[in-house]
């Protein structure tokens, strides 16, 4: 299911409309968020990567995520796939979004 709602932006699936969301339900059943921030680290791709910026974004201003996921959120290679993204997307519809959640990394 977490592969599946990473591999495509917005989430096809109904029940998590987010990556936040997820992590957000998993946190509240007692499930580490761990091995699904590794399991994020592998997937690369345009999808997760907006979903990345979507979590940060909303754990900012929003919500809040739990203490594992806002440790992962502060890492520098999290920081730099955002970069990156930015860098390939930076003329689509969405690339500000990259920049904002790069900025915002530093300060969750």
């Amino acid at each position: 299911m977490w592969v599946r709602l990473l591999a495509e932006f917005p989430s096809p699936m109904g029940a998590f409309t987010s990556a936040a969301e997820f992590l957000r339900g998993i946190a509240a059943a007692h499930i580490e968020s761990a091995r699904f921030l590794r399991v994020w680290e592998s997937n690369a791709g345009r999808a997760a990567d907006r979903h990345l910026a979507e979590l940060v974004i909303d754990t900012v201003y929003h919500r809040g995520s739990d203490a594992a996921t806002t440790a992962w959120l502060r890492c520098e290679p999290v920081r730099e796939r955002l970069f990156r993204a930015f860098e390939r997307d930076h003329a689509m519809d969405w690339g500000d979004e990259f920049a904002q959640a790069f900025d915002l990394a530093a300060t969750v």
